[in-house]
């Protein structure tokens, strides 16, 4: 177990807690080396022990030493040392271990938040289900680098790992990576919600509430002692949404799993995800937890300030908020959810009129301007924690969409909770986060601007930007410029005319950043993108080929809907298909998947075959789109 207990940009001390198990036959005397390596594995720290064994015994060695001018650990430099372990007995080497570790310092304070190496940051956090979307829960360690790159791309510093023990894989990306993590064991004790009337305990009648009084100690501690060396987590989590929390009895079991991570971890605190706040603090078990977890549902999100008062010493997160939904490529100005239940509760799906139905919309799909479960937009949301100095920071929900959890049941597979959807196209709610989380100079513009028929419209363009200023323009004549200010978007109507739509940000009167979109014609053509160029002859190796439909001139039609059909020669084979329509009920393991807005995704696997691989994506009426990646 490795440790930091005192950490600065001049010295860190650094502990080392080595357990050493003698299964030999005879006793050993014992000599445990520890080394710390840096990035180059230059050794810039040492100590050696010495100990005696006894045969079939067990024995502790603690170790300590300071390094001077350490690297520290951050999102933006997430600089890894490695610790080498290595046990000799009558200068023979017995066992030899490497362990990548970081060195920083973490703090939650009551009034200012979340500090990390002494200095005030905000969590820009997003949660994660485990799903790689078309390649259901099997963990790949490309997929999941991948999706991370487009969350780091977009300014996010940090996972929750919603709502179950990561993969070791994640965590070591989010190691290399630079992203902190919440770390999360459970998401169901023992008891059902008050309110439900139910003949079975727990949130599941299957799930872990059957195992929870024999196995929760035990999986505790086989998921801190697995984790603990990991320098992203930050957090401790022991559950979800648990109704025990409405309970005194789910107070006292509370106090039994903090317990169990103090004694595994002293370096870390804990926290939980709470709904329906006002019956936790009721039940005495929100003022129990270390860093007290805000979910969205029951209201919980609104109480931010009322509890910091009430209860001047909580120290402040939220776990999961807000839950906003929007389907990719879908634009309209009324959303089809809205929440009677002035708690939040479960959305409403109005009749469509005789226009909806006739245009074949879906009340499944989600518009693209901002929608809301708990009547919080994504805007609304991190404007509140931004400005609350007390709140540590964010976790939105969710960073991908993911299988399953449909309220509105078949055909949709999933609601759309997420930023980017289960291909890894973002969607436009990925663009505000981008806008409010990073420093280099961006502007997006929304919707597309392929609007046959509806030529003098006037339709609500929404810009998204960290410049000062944004001028829109369209078909070359300005329609004003505006300032950012303290807003986290800018809206301008615009009669609608057929060409070009463009953004340009400006600080100081410099233009630092353009986003255009253009009028498509029909589709004509068919464009593949690989994420990968050069494949291993191995069967690990993974590319994802984005496809999207253009016109003659190349522009991307994004109202597409071609079926698109997959041919993948030589050294490589078929692993997936998507395109992130919520309605899509094609088989993931297919070659022929109809775009969906525009777009749909192949993901090709390599294999043994030390050929090239040639890829063709082909649909009548259009012409081809074809690539190839080297072996």
């Amino acid at each position: 177990f490795f440790t930091t207990p005192e950490v600065s940009h001049e010295k860190a001390e650094l502990r080392i807690a080595t357990q050493l198990e003698n299964t030999y036959p005879e006793n050993r005397n014992t000599v445990l080396i520890t080394e710390l390596l840096d990035c180059e594995n230059r050794t810039v720290a040492s100590v050696t022990t010495r100990g005696d064994i006894a045969s079939g015994g067990k024995r502790d060695f603690p170790q300590q030493v300071m390094l001077k001018n350490p690297n520290l650990w951050t999102p933006d430099n997430p600089y890894l040392y490695t610790l080498r372990t290595r046990v000799k007995s009558e200068n023979q080497l017995l066992d030899e271990l490497y362990t990548k570790v970081g060195i920083r310092s973490i703090r939650f304070e009551t009034d200012s938040g979340f500090f990390l190496n002494d200095q005030n940051i905000k969590i820009k956090g997003v949660n994660n289900h485990s799903d790689l979307g078309a390649l259901g829960a099997a963990v790949n360690k490309q997929v999941i680098e991948r999706r991370l790159k487009l969350l780091k791309e977009m300014g996010c510093n940090a996972i929750r790992t919603a709502h179950n023990p990561p993969c070791e894989e994640l965590l070591n990306l989010c190691d290399s990576m630079g992203l902190m993590v919440m770390d999360e064991a459970f998401d169901e004790w023992i008891e059902s919600w008050p309110w439900e009337n139910v003949k079975h305990q727990g949130k599941a009648k299957y799930g872990y509430h059957l195992f929870f009084e024999e196995w929760a100690e035990r999986d505790l501690v086989s998921l801190i002692r697995r984790d603990r060396n990991h320098p992203s987590i930050i957090l401790w989590s022991v559950g979800n949404e648990i109704p025990d929390q409405c309970y005194e009895i789910g107070t006292q079991r509370l106090k039994r799993l903090m317990e169990v991570v103090r004694r595994e971890d002293t370096t870390r605190l804990v926290t939980c995800g709470i709904t329906h706040m006002y019956l936790a603090n009721k039940s005495g078990f929100a003022q129990q937890l270390d860093v007290t977890g805000y979910n969205g549902g029951g209201g919980s999100c609104f109480m931010y300030e009322e509890d910091h008062s009430r209860y001047p010493s909580r120290k402040f997160i939220a776990t999961e908020v807000p839950h906003t939904f929007q389907t990719r490529g879908i634009y309209r100005t009324q959303s089809w959810y809205r929440s009677p239940d002035p708690e939040g509760g479960i959305m409403e799906v109005p009749n469509l009129t005789a226009e909806e139905l006739f245009n074949g919309v879906s009340p499944f799909y989600s518009s693209s301007y901002d929608n809301a479960m708990v009547r919080i937009s994504a805007r609304d949301s991190w404007k509140r924690t931004r400005d609350l100095p007390f709140m540590a920071g964010e976790f939105r929900w969710t960073g991908f969409d993911y299988l399953g959890e449909s309220l509105k049941g078949w055909p949709a597979k999933l609601w759309n909770y997420g930023i980017i959807d289960m291909c890894g196209f973002e969607k436009d709610t990925y663009y505000f986060y981008q806008s409010q989380w990073t420093q280099k100079p961006m502007v997006h513009l929304l919707p597309h601007w392929t609007w046959p028929g509806k030529e003098g419209i006037a339709i609500p363009v929404v810009v998204y930007s960290n410049c000062d200023m944004v001028e829109l323009f369209l078909n070359g004549r300005s329609l004003g410029e505006k300032k950012m200010k303290d807003e986290t978007d800018l809206v301008w109507n615009v009669p609608y005319q057929p060409g070009e739509l463009k953004a340009v940000g400006r600080n100081d009167g410099k233009e630092l950043a353009l986003f255009e979109v253009k009028t498509a014609g029909n589709p004509a053509k068919i464009r593949l993108v690989s994420d990968r160029k050069i494949f291993q002859p191995n069967r690990t190796d993974i590319a994802h080929i984005e496809v999207e439909i253009c016109d003659e001139l190349d522009i991307f039609a994004p109202e597409a809907s071609n079926k698109i059909i997959f041919r993948v020669q030589g050294g490589a084979e078929i692993m997936g298909i998507d395109n992130g329509d919520p309605l899509n009920t094609d088989s993931y393991k297919g070659n022929v998947v109809n775009a969906f807005k525009g777009k749909c995704l192949l993901i090709v696997k390599s294999n043994e075959n030390r050929e090239d691989v040639k890829i063709t994506a082909s649909s009548p009426g259009l012409e081809s789109g074809k690539l190839w990646i080297k072996k």
